[in-house]
């Protein structure tokens, strides 16, 4: 099923608004995953984590953003380490 262009517009929206805080969440809080303390050296996607799930009515506001490390952004997401995932952050 094709999304509509208004649909694509709105995800675009929401993507920039998400881009945004992230870049806010790393210039202004610690550079530490809030789970496990470890020391996070360079922003990444995976370094961004909704603490409510869009799906379930989730923002982009900073209050809902955690900084995490990316073995443990995985274990939010129920994706287990292995040892190709003891990547650093």
């Amino acid at each position: 099923m094709r999304r509509g262009k208004g649909s694509q517009e709105r995800r675009d929206a929401w993507v920039e608004e998400f881009v945004e805080a992230c870049r806010v969440a790393w210039e202004t809080r610690p550079r530490i995953c809030e789970l496990c303390g470890k020391r996070l050296v360079q922003a990444r996607v995976h370094n961004f984590h909704h603490r409510v799930k869009r799906s379930q009515g989730g923002n982009n506001e900073q209050a809902n953003i955690a900084l995490l490390c990316a073995n443990c952004h995985d274990g939010q997401h129920g994706i287990p380490p292995t040892p190709a995932d003891w990547r650093d952050a």
